[in-house]
């Protein structure tokens, strides 16, 4: 079973190149970027809880088409379509904001009951009873090799795609991706 207790780093400065703004879904070519578009501005030295998103594009709408052209056919897609549209119709003006809605949307959807902490100061080094997560938020630095496939549509059978959003693994797996994430969780500690 999944621990049940997830701690945010809210103290942090914003990371460039990392899942913060962006996550990764599949198709048939492969992984495709989504990238949430910020106010410009000094974020690489702004505090993670100040970062804007900008609304200067329809971001929103253009994710949602993609993500429907990905998964429109996935086993799951019409099961959670409705919940995720009302996700994304709202205009959430802080990046964070966003984060703690969605993750909360996800392991709503996993039925994963998380207790969310924010951290109340930064400290570079975590207490050894944590799993200090933060430098795996690095798009670079969070390839999981080791990672079970499973069935997805937007593959054939010799080409499962890793370490896509947590989107990819709902659609297709719906009720079972409690499951595989329990699996994969093992593998880790392992």
């Amino acid at each position: 079973m999944l621990k049940n207790k997830l701690i945010l780093e809210a103290h942090e400065n914003y990371q460039k190149r990392s899942y913060r703004n962006r996550y990764y879904i599949g198709s048939t070519t492969g992984k495709v970027e989504l990238s949430i578009p910020l106010v410009k501005g000094k974020n690489k030295s702004q505090n993670i809880k100040d970062v804007l998103i900008s609304y200067e594009t329809d971001w929103q709408r253009q994710h949602l088409k993609t993500i429907q052209s990905c998964y429109g056919n996935s086993a799951f897609y019409n099961f959670y379509k409705d919940e995720l549209i009302e996700l994304f119709r709202h205009k959430i003006v802080k990046l964070w904001d966003w984060n703690i809605r969605t993750q909360s949307w996800i392991a709503d959807q996993f039925n994963i009951a998380f207790n969310f902490e924010e951290t109340l100061e930064y400290k570079k080094e975590c207490p050894s009873e944590v799993t200090d997560f933060r430098n795996r938020m690095k798009v670079s630095g969070s390839d999981l090799k080791d990672m079970p496939s499973y069935y997805q549509v937007h593959s054939n059978a010799k080409s499962f795609i890793r370490n896509l959003s947590a989107l990819d693994l709902l659609f297709h797996l719906g009720p079972e991706a409690l499951h595989y994430l329990n699996k994969l969780t093992l593998n880790l500690e392992n």
